[in-house]
């Protein structure tokens, strides 16, 4: 009898123990929020800078009849419509390289993007795009909107939602 209450004890501290652990692993747990995709538009307006595909033209691709089409039309300033792209993970980076893919699949020739890493702020900063660098001498950088709101954080860190529109532009700091 007396073996076997120390045995039910035994059980009992066992129980104790490993629900208490549970708890604590439950409640210690990071919590990450689930990925989730995302529908935006990608616009990258040139204005003084020519690249190296298609200058003079607006370009459109869009998704239609299950594959991605591309339409261009001539025109004074040169602009990429990347129309309704669905990434798996809602930031400015994430877009730009699901544009280059489709870019590649239907004009033969990615997206060419040029980016320097910071790690003390862990995102890149763009440096070309197209073939259009950056230029201090002119005071010409690239810098981009989300929904027409000048961008606060590195293309990494810069969130976006659905029906968000990232629009690019080659200007002077702060203004089109």
């Amino acid at each position: 009898m007396n073996r076997l209450r120390r045995r039910l004890s035994l059980v009992l501290f066992v129980c104790v123990v490993l629900a208490f652990s549970i708890s604590v692993y439950a409640i210690s747990e990071p919590k990450v929020p689930a990925a989730h995709s995302v529908t935006a538009t990608l616009v990258i307006d040139f204005n003084q800078g020519q690249p190296s595909m298609f200058a003079g033209h607006h370009v459109t691709w869009h998704y239609a009849s299950g594959r991605w089409m591309m339409s261009s039309v001539p025109s004074s300033a040169t602009v990429y419509v990347f129309e309704n792209v669905t990434v798996p993970v809602s930031n400015v980076w994430t877009l730009m390289n699901y544009s280059s893919h489709i870019m590649l699949i239907t004009a033969g020739s990615p997206l060419s993007i040029e980016k320097v890493y910071y790690p003390e702020y862990s995102d890149y900063f763009i440096t070309s795009i197209e073939g259009v660098q950056n230029s201090n001498s002119l005071g010409l950088y690239w810098q981009y909107t989300v929904n027409g709101t000048l961008a606060l954080y590195g293309v990494l860190h810069q969130s976006i939602s659905d029906g968000s529109v990232v629009e690019w532009f080659y200007g002077t700091y702060s203004g089109q």
